[in-house]
């Protein structure tokens, strides 16, 4: 992390899997990464991408298997990120958008709970901020 983050601030990160992430840059890029050894690629369901860096000794055709229709947790992770991040943001209004749109996806999804659980909190987290944001003043 600390090499992305050297590129542009992360706004926001949380891994999707045992050895992937999924983040999004301060500026708005969004960004899906993990690392494997090349044996673990051939059993991996992926969407071909653009190779940015490879080591010269990998082999780039591992990277482009035979796919014909998405996963819908590629796009409520999306969704998930950029929700999260327009919620850290003060744009309630977009992320109450995207949450629409996670709960028409995937209403369990962990991501859809998080994000809802941050636009709706529990009545004892409002009172909890109520009071420590009156012993600030």
């Amino acid at each position: 992390m600390g090499q992305l983050s050297s590129l542009c601030p992360i706004a926001y990160c949380f891994p999707n899997t045992d050895d992937g992430y999924k983040l999004l840059f301060g500026d708005g890029v969004f960004c899906e990464f993990a690392v494997f050894e090349p044996l673990e690629l051939q059993a991996i369901p992926f969407a071909p991408g653009r190779i940015v860096w490879r080591q010269a000794h990998a082999q780039a055709t591992l990277l482009y298997p035979e796919r014909k229709r998405f996963h819908v947790s590629e796009v409520v992770s999306f969704m998930g990120v950029v929700g999260l991040y327009f919620y850290a943001t003060r744009r309630r209004d977009l992320a109450q958008q995207h949450y629409a749109v996670l709960q028409k996806l995937a209403p369990g999804h962990p991501v859809t709970r998080e994000l809802g659980r941050r636009l709706s909190p529990s009545l004892l987290v409002r009172f909890w901020r109520y009071v420590t944001h009156r012993a600030a003043l």
